[in-house]
């Protein structure tokens, strides 16, 4: 048995149990032709009650930097974007975006998130170096900002019914060197240094930052990598009885800012880098009109 009613402007028939979507035709001069919009008439105005849309729907899998002008969407009327359960997004890089919208739209996008659509995770700091002739050491670097998730070029709806929407996390800070001792006036030979750790990725996949070095092999550890979601552990720092080097930070989760690392200790020691700043969902220079919910 089928039963149809109208939803929203939308048109459902209840097919052995389950409501499909339904689109309806008129035939125009003999010839069957889909309905792009249909009207009804309430309290004397007439008003929109079915809309056709066009749907996309990505197959399970990950995929990185879509652009929708390159999917050859119909771009009519509506268009509604499914990512659906098991799919992910990702931006190839801080620079890139997981999804750039395009244009040219005739009615409204919509994407429904039932999957994951990330920025990218920023990559560690990296840890601080041995200094010369009893100066301090080179200080960590700060961790990498996330990128953005999706570009918004026009007007955009996003009904996230499940799983993560999110920008990159910031790669952690990489920790300062340590460095002790006596300067010399001339040399300053007597001067020991310690390599800070390397700051953890943010997630998703920021690398780790690479290692600081010091004095007679003191080198300290590379941060981790992020994994999807999780951001990377920093790395160890090196010591010796003068100071010793601070260890990295880690990086943050998808949607959060990574950790600063300490400075190094010693006389001659170094301060450890920043964190990363989280990047927000969207990215949206020509401040598009946007819609975000959890459902439509």
């Amino acid at each position: 048995m089928e039963q149809t009613e109208t939803f929203g402007l939308s048109i459902k028939s209840k097919v052995s149990g389950t409501w499909q979507d339904s689109h309806p035709y008129a035939k125009v001069g003999g010839t069957w032709q889909r309905v792009l919009k249909a009207y009804t008439k309430v309290s004397g105005t007439w008003q929109t009650s079915y809309q056709w849309e066009y749907v996309y729907t990505y197959s399970s899998g990950e995929y990185t930097d879509q652009d929708f002008d390159n999917l050859g969407l119909d771009k009519t009327n509506n268009v509604r974007v499914i990512v659906p359960s098991g799919t992910i997004i990702i931006a190839s890089s801080t620079s890139t975006y997981a999804i750039k919208t395009g244009t040219g739209y005739g009615g409204n996008l919509i994407i429904e998130n039932r999957g994951r659509i990330l920025g990218r995770g920023g990559n560690g700091g990296n840890g601080g170096t041995s200094g010369s002739g009893g100066s301090a050491g080179a200080a960590g670097t700060a961790g990498q900002s996330g990128g953005n998730a999706i570009h918004v070029e026009c007007p955009l709806y996003v009904y996230r019914i499940a799983d993560v929407l999110a920008g990159g996390g910031g790669g952690g800070g990489g920790g300062g060197s340590g460095g002790g001792g006596t300067a010399n006036d001339i040399t300053g030979s007597s001067v020991t240094y310690a390599g800070g750790g390397g700051g953890g990725g943010g997630a998703p996949h920021g690398v780790g930052g690479s290692r600081g070095s010091g004095s007679e092999g003191r080198l300290g550890s590379a941060g981790g990598t992020a994994s999807l979601t999780s951001g990377g552990g920093g790395g160890a720092g090196s010591s010796h009885s003068e100071g010793a080097g601070s260890a990295g930070a880690s990086g943050g989760s998808v949607g959060s800012s990574g950790s600063g690392a300490s400075s190094g200790t010693g006389s001659f020691a170094s301060g450890g880098g920043g964190g990363g700043a989280a990047a927000s969902w969207m990215y949206n220079p020509s401040n598009h009109f946007t819609s975000f919910s959890n459902g439509p």
